[in-house]
């Protein structure tokens, strides 16, 4: 059985398609550019992968060596030059460290809460998620320097957990996963607790693994936020404003502040 598509659908398959080009071609780009030659990158020329045309080594030259004895390829002096220049192995370490933390905090915390606020029943529970969702509402630039002033004032600044505390909280996480749980039957929940179950082993054990759709889509906006407001806000973000460019750990938010911008 063939299916046909719509002129509606057609036309919306179009529009994505498009759209998935328009994300993907700064990529493209960013990729393409670091397998090239500098002559090419000026020209606009090179395709993908470039000539790998056999270029001197400007660092080689530079130690006396010949012509013939400093050729290299195109993509293998660029890397090289990269990784000379800055400590990119550690930016790229200090980034997985600081998002990954950031991302299993939220989740310890988001998963309790958004249960509590979903299945449990207490006095003030539609209160507490009215300021859930208050929280939504507060720009990351209206904090910024009451939370910068109270990691001096507690003696954090230059450190990772400059860069972690203040993000381990997300009211969108609380109402993400609360949105999902209320899907979640009680009589799922009501089974659990006959087997003798308490709320943290049925929010670990029994609804966790039925979230992990939710989880994952809450890990996807999670990663993009960390990246966009520490990195790509260092004038108005409290983890990057407490840190000192002297320090490894500061300075991966800069760089990957810079290769964010330059992905898109």
């Amino acid at each position: 059985m063939t299916h046909r598509f719509s002129a509606r659908q057609m036309l919306a398959h179009l529009v994505l398609i498009l759209g998935a080009v328009i994300v993907l071609l700064p990529f493209y780009v960013m990729v393409s550019t670091s397998f090239k030659s500098p002559a090419e990158i000026a020209a606009g020329t090179g395709g993908l992968f470039g000539a790998q045309a056999p270029i001197a080594d400007a660092s080689c030259l530079n130690l006396g060596g010949s012509t013939e004895t400093c050729l290299t390829r195109p993509v293998i002096d660029n890397y090289r030059q990269a990784f000379a220049k800055a400590p990119l192995g550690r930016y790229l370490l200090n980034g997985v460290i600081v998002t990954a933390s950031i991302f299993a905090l939220q989740t310890l915390i988001a998963v309790p809460a958004a249960y509590a606020l979903a299945k449990l029943r207490f006095w003030g529970r539609e209160a507490a998620f009215g300021l859930v969702l208050f929280c939504l509402l507060i720009p990351v630039h209206a904090i910024a320097l009451p939370l910068y002033v109270l990691l001096a004032k507690l003696g954090l600044t230059n450190s990772y957990a400059a860069l972690i505390l203040p993000w381990t909280v997300s009211a969108f996480g609380i109402f993400l996963m609360r949105q999902f749980f209320l899907t979640v039957p009680d009589e799922l929940i009501d089974a659990a607790r006959m087997d003798g179950m308490g709320e943290f082993a049925i929010i670990w054990r029994v609804l966790l693994p039925v979230a992990i759709p939710a989880l994952l889509a809450f890990a996807i906006f999670s990663v993009w936020r960390i990246g966009t407001t520490i990195s790509g806000r260092a004038s108005s973000s409290p983890a990057t404003a407490a840190c000192s460019p002297r320090r490894s750990a500061c300075a991966s938010s800069r760089a990957t502040s810079t290769a964010i911008s330059t992905a898109r």
